[in-house]
């Protein structure tokens, strides 16, 4: 090869930057060595974890929108980066070189090399995102209903958490979309099928009336793996004074847990859950 592979790896370890959606179309035209490293394998650590947690867990966690828009930034300067190595006019400094200082080997290398990365972060991004569809579409009576009923609160002034800062929403925007369309074409689908032929206060899909739930949420009682981040975790709040009960799901901790740094535990997600949420534990 022309140059040692450590340099490859060096040169390739230096993330481009995120472009704004307004500078996205000069990106050829900006420097791509005023990024901070740190940042990016954060955030990366950050989504793997998201995704880990959607997969593991039976309800919905807190949309997380700055960390989805600075991955989805990075990922558009990444395949920019990787169209101007294929054409030739970039070489690591930001200046048009015409066939740029790799070539040959060494130019497949990197290439190589970024578009495994790539690759990797579009498989979790996707793989996030449809498990969260696939919850919403599950139950989406139920999370109809909960995001009819934040509206509400939210409108009233009710919309904060416990330390009066704004919740972090539960749906991004595109989801309740998803969300509004996919209720209507199930109502559309139940009322042609069945329940038109039905007396008219049989026909609701939300009645809660009678002691049974029309509008079945997720089941809370289910089993996660999980680990403790800080130096110690307790849900002894939680359980006595049932700050979880006004939750989405409607059941707050029962049992008392704790855990001290880097201990495992096998719990009820209701138990566990506000633990999760505030970065106190991870899902394994």
């Amino acid at each position: 090869m022309d140059i040692d592979i450590s340099d490859i790896l060096a040169d390739i370890s230096r993330p481009t930057p995120a472009p704004s959606s307004s500078s996205f179309a000069n990106t050829q035209q900006q420097p791509y060595n005023d990024y901070d490293p740190s940042t990016a394998h954060t955030d990366h650590i950050l989504l793997t974890r998201a995704w880990t947690s959607e997969r593991c867990t039976p309800t919905l966690q807190p949309y997380p929108t700055a960390l989805i828009q600075r991955v989805m930034d990075r990922l558009r300067a990444q395949i920019a980066r990787i169209e101007d190595l294929t054409s030739g006019v970039y070489d690591g400094s930001g200046a048009d070189t015409g066939a740029g200082a790799l070539s040959g080997a060494n130019l497949n290398l990197v290439l190589s090399i970024l578009q495994t990365d790539l690759s990797r972060t579009q498989f979790l991004l996707r793989s996030y995102l449809r498990q969260r569809l696939a919850k919403v579409a599950r139950h989406a009576t139920y999370y109809l209903k909960y995001h009819v009923d934040s509206s509400s609160a939210e409108s009233q002034g009710q919309g904060r958490d416990e330390g009066g800062d704004t919740k972090t929403p539960l749906l991004s925007s595109e989801e309740i979309l998803f969300l509004r369309h996919h209720a209507n074409l199930l109502s559309n689908l139940y009322d042609s099928s069945f329940l038109l032929s039905l007396p008219p206060n049989l026909r609701r899909l939300d009645d809660n009336t009678g002691g049974s739930r029309m509008d079945e949420g997720p089941d809370g009682a289910e089993g996660v793996l999980v680990r403790c981040l800080g130096r110690e975790w307790s849900n002894e709040r939680e359980v006595f004074e049932g700050v979880d009960g006004d939750k989405e799901d409607g059941e707050g901790a029962t049992v008392e847990l704790r855990v001290e740094r880097g201990g495992v535990l096998v719990a009820r997600w209701r138990d566990v859950r506000r633990g999760v949420e505030r970065g106190n534990l991870e899902v394994l």
